[in-house]
């Protein structure tokens, strides 16, 4: 019999026999599955694999190392990372980029061309004018003038990146990796535990998973689509996972009121506004964790129309979560539906 047990999949976490108000979810052991969890990121993170494959210590530091490098190379946070230095220094000076994050930022490139600029990672300077990012903020809502002058230094045409060597020819220009990077560290865990052939597993990392195989009961990997509501957590939806990863992003976690309106974390790179539409979230399904991250911060950014047209159009396996007068309403693409676990 299958395991009613269920991730969730979200943009503050997951569901697994979870005790709420601990400061990371703590799950229920379920038959023949171990665990690995703990802090990074400025998240938690937990990996489920079955049992008696010997592992010692040894991978837990393995874990911590992965994640901690992604974290030394793309944090906004760390004055010391390549995006940091790079966003610090002046035009027409070159940082050095590893493998690892050029990686990252060519494939936000990649997701950028194809959303043409829904994604886009030179977001930086847009993500602290509204007081999301590393200098923090009071949360007011900035001048007309303030959105103006800064979405003029938006845009990857001021960004070049050759040979391991990144550079920008606007002074202002910075990028801001939170949209793909919690992805890549999943993707980066999932080589790590192939390279030692573990069969089976489930990575989160902060409500961003992949999985891979089966459970030990031949069952799958059970992820849920949280419902999108401030002060709840509970799962809307149930996605069936095999060799996928899944990303949600949505504008009902972090955002601040002004005058009884909100103010998402989710800003529109077209506008240099945060979004107002009535999508409350959307959920991508995947191969790689970083595209599925990328992909549904874009299509939140695109909102309940556009988006839903694109990721049909692009064939993007997508959940849609709307908010109508009736309440929750949803909207799924086709090639999602395989995932998708009827409802009883």
């Amino acid at each position: 019999m299958m395991s009613r047990r269920t991730f969730l999949a979200g943009t503050a976490g997951v569901l697994y026999g979870v005790t709420l108000g601990s400061a990371y979810p703590a799950w229920a052991k379920e038959a023949g599955l171990d665990s690995l969890s703990g802090r990074v990121m400025g998240t938690y993170y937990r990996i489920v694999f079955p049992q008696g494959l010997g592992f010692d210590d040894g991978l837990q530091l393995n874990v911590l190392g992965t994640l901690a490098e992604v974290d030394r190379l793309m944090s906004t946070y760390k004055a010391n990372s390549e995006v940091s230095l790079f966003n610090d220094a002046a035009p027409n000076s070159p940082v050095a980029f590893s493998d690892l994050t050029c990686k990252v930022v060519e494939e936000a490139r990649r997701i950028r061309d194809l959303t043409e600029g829904a994604f886009d990672p030179t977001i930086g300077p847009l993500v602290n004018l509204w007081g999301f990012g590393p200098l923090g903020g009071s949360h007011k809502v900035p001048s007309a003038r303030q959105v103006s002058k800064t979405v003029g230094v938006v845009g990857m045409d001021g960004l070049h990146l050759k040979d391991g060597s990144c550079w920008k020819t606007t002074a202002d220009l910075a990028i801001d990796l939170n949209g793909i990077a919690k992805g890549f560290a999943v993707d980066r865990l999932a080589t790590m535990l192939d390279a030692l052939e573990v069969p089976g597993y489930l990575i989160d990392i902060g409500g961003e998973l992949r999985a891979k195989g089966q459970k030990p009961d031949k069952s799958g990997w059970r992820v849920g689509i949280e419902r999108p509501e401030p002060a709840e957590r509970k799962v809307h939806r149930v996605l069936q996972l095999q060799d996928q990863a899944v990303a949600t992003s949505g504008d009902y976690r972090d955002f601040f009121t002004v005058a009884e309106r909100n103010y998402s974390h989710v800003i529109d790179p077209r506008t240099a506004r945060p979004v107002a539409h009535t999508l409350a979230s959307v959920t991508v399904v995947d191969r790689q964790a970083m595209t599925a991250d990328a992909l549904s911060t874009a299509l939140m950014v695109m909102g309940p129309d556009e988006g839903f047209e694109f990721a049909q159009r692009n064939g993007i396996a997508a959940s849609f979560i709307l908010r109508t007068e009736g309440g929750l309403a949803d909207r799924h693409t086709d090639t999602i539906l395989p995932w998708l676990e009827k409802q009883s």
